[in-house]
């Protein structure tokens, strides 16, 4: 990767919740990108070895918008513990998509993510392995 396009938010407060943020025009690529059911089957694949080696299991780690690349919710074991767009997801989406002034000029808001249920430094840590398996995963798509 070229650049940095996520980024955790809290990993210094008092409680182990954590944030991310999304770059918005990666987003925004991801979200216009169209791939198959199977292709988002193998990543989520990926995302339940990387779960299970690190105790913390889930069959469907990855939520995608539709049929695109772009993840709403990455999730691990326990109940309800994971990360997910903080507004609507709607609200989100076009936030991302709807700031172009022009096709040339894009000023992409980033999508931030939020922590719920997280625990324990680990599940902060396995969430965020996620994240960054995610990104490698789907930043070769783009290029």
């Amino acid at each position: 990767m070229s650049n940095i396009i996520w980024q955790p938010t809290g990993l210094y407060q008092p409680t182990y919740n954590v944030g991310i943020i999304l770059d918005g025009e990666f987003a925004q690529k991801m979200i216009e990108a169209n791939i198959p059911r199977e292709r988002q089957n193998r990543i989520n694949r990926m995302g339940t070895e990387l779960t299970r080696s690190l105790r913390q299991d889930h069959p469907f780690p990855y939520t995608f918008q539709e049929d695109s690349p772009f993840v709403t919710k990455f999730s691990i074991a326990g109940k309800g513990v994971g990360l997910s767009i903080d507004r609507v997801i709607d609200k989100a989406i076009e936030n991302v998509m709807g700031n172009r002034v022009e096709e040339s000029f894009r000023e992409s808001k980033p999508i931030v993510y939020g922590s719920h249920n997280v625990d324990n430094s680990m599940q902060a840590y396995v969430l965020m392995a996620l994240v960054e398996m995610w990104v490698r995963s789907v930043n070769l798509l783009k290029e």
